[in-house]
């Protein structure tokens, strides 16, 4: 008996999480990215530095509705006569749940998209080639914003599923700023 008594005080002693400061709020950011090709075999990074530009609004329930553009600007290897590249640009929606603690807020999302990889390569007395692949992209993460007064600063950690016929995999961080 006295341990349900205690675990009962317990509960009531125990802090609620606190409503986050981004609920009804209409955000908006941009910033730099970088992705790491966490995909096995000798291929070139499609992500590497990239820009971004993302938005959304959590809802009263901390249930967070969005979606980002991103542009990666990739590897390249060689030269425009004897060389290769890739690169990679996406659009994406996500899903989130806020979870306020105090000045921070943390929100564990997931994204769904289009990612559009561009490669190609060139080799001396031959045409140089190109292929553009747009695929199914899955990008389970969360997201760590910071909200002094006027505005926020974002950190994500994201894990890329390019769906191709080959699966391509990354790990991208992203640091931003918006309001």
């Amino acid at each position: 008996m006295g341990g349900v008594v205690a675990s009962g005080i317990c509960l009531l002693a125990a802090p609620a999480v606190a409503e986050p400061a981004t609920a009804n709020v209409l955000q908006l950011g941009v910033g730099f990215r970088y992705g790491v090709d966490a995909t096995s075999g000798d291929t070139l990074n499609p992500w590497a530095v990239g820009l971004g530009l993302d938005g959304g609004y959590t809802l009263p329930s901390a249930l967070f509705l969005g979606g980002s553009f991103e542009y990666f600007f990739g590897e390249q290897v060689g030269d425009d006569t004897n060389g290769a590249s890739a690169n990679l640009w996406q659009l994406s929606a996500e899903g989130g749940y806020d979870v306020g603690l105090g000045a921070f807020v943390l929100r564990p999302k997931l994204g769904l998209g289009l990612a559009n990889v561009h490669e190609k390569s060139c080799a001396p007395a031959l045409d140089c080639t190109s292929n553009d692949k747009s695929d199914l992209a899955l990008l389970p993460g969360v997201t760590f914003i910071v909200m002094p007064p006027g505005f926020n600063i974002t950190a994500d950690l994201r894990y890329e599923l390019v769906f191709a016929s080959k699966t391509g995999q990354g790990l991208l961080f992203t640091f931003g700023i918006g309001f």
